[in-house]
């Protein structure tokens, strides 16, 4: 996965953890097979579980689904948690 500017098509919103402060815009283009998750709020160690099931369920979407992740609009980023996604 690869940090990225979001697409605009298909797209939902999703308060992965609203009580830690992450939540994240799923944008995905089937016809391209690729999907962007905008991520907002704060990444830690202990909300980024949630993040990893949402990538993981977005996935399925497509077979070959080409998929990164824009963390540039999150207020914080902890490093131990984008090592995590990288898994």
């Amino acid at each position: 996965m690869a940090i990225s500017k979001g697409l605009s098509a298909g797209q939902e919103v999703r308060h992965l953890a609203p009580e830690l402060g992450l939540s994240a815009l799923i944008q995905v283009n089937t016809d391209l097979n690729f999907a962007t998750v905008v991520v907002r709020g704060s990444l830690t160690q202990t909300n980024s579980d949630a993040l990893i099931r949402m990538v993981v369920s977005t996935s399925y979407l497509a077979p070959d689904l080409s998929m990164s992740i824009d963390l540039s609009g999150a207020r914080s980023v902890d490093p131990e948690a984008v090592k995590r996604l990288g898994n």
